[in-house]
């Protein structure tokens, strides 16, 4: 990665992936013109494989970056088309052969997805435990192991959680929205009106939230 544009322009230079424009140019149409040209063209050096792969008809194209320093009635110069390939991209997130998640997209995808779904850690004792089946009716489950020593039994349990208006609330019984219930009560209720299903709670947080 890189710790500002500057950074990432000279990377873009030494990769070869940078052209220069010194000669005067019009921020009004002209410089939008150029770019259109160079970044339908091929690019100067190839994405990775998975890039390849994924968009084999527009993967080789994207042209150069360009930087223009001589831009009519500005002292400031213009990058533009600096991520429009997939190489200077892959370059621009790290996943490029010299960053640090080589392989392209691909390879960053699979890194954020251990990311989003975490394994637990090593350490986590799930000895113990074993499988609930609760009875919607009663509450009651068929469970015979002792989770006395690895969890709250009222947890494992089966005990119910739900926000309130006092904040979170734990039960000991099942949780309401599994009591069978007459479909024609739960037509027209508002949802803010206590659940017909008689839990105590708002329709909105009972039978009203499936």
């Amino acid at each position: 990665m890189y710790e500002n544009l500057r950074d990432f322009v000279d990377a873009l230079s030494r990769a070869g992936e940078l052209k220069r424009i010194s000669a005067p140019v019009s921020p009004v149409l002209e410089v939008a013109e150029i770019t259109d040209r160079v970044s339908k063209s091929a690019a100067p050096n190839a994405p990775s494989p998975s890039a390849r792969r994924n968009d084999p008809r527009h993967s080789h194209l994207g042209g150069h970056a360009l930087l223009f320093d001589n831009v009519e009635g500005s002292d400031i110069p213009v990058l533009i088309n600096a991520y429009g390939s997939y190489r200077r991209t892959e370059m621009a997130l790290g996943c490029d052969d010299h960053g640090h998640t080589p392989g392209g997209f691909d390879a960053l995808a699979d890194k954020v997805a251990k990311l989003v779904k975490p394994e637990p850690p090593p350490t986590l004792d799930f000895s113990g435990l074993s499988e609930i089946h609760v009875d919607p009716t009663s509450g009651e489950n068929d469970a015979e192991t002792d989770y006395s020593g690895t969890m709250p039994a009222r947890l494992a349990a089966g005990a119910a959680a739900f926000v309130g208006d006092g904040g979170l609330a734990v039960t000991d019984e099942a949780d309401p929205r599994l009591r069978p219930i007459d479909p024609e009560l739960l037509k027209n209720v508002s949802r803010n009106a206590p659940c017909p299903c008689g839990s105590g709670r708002k329709f909105k947080h009972c039978h009203g939230s499936f």
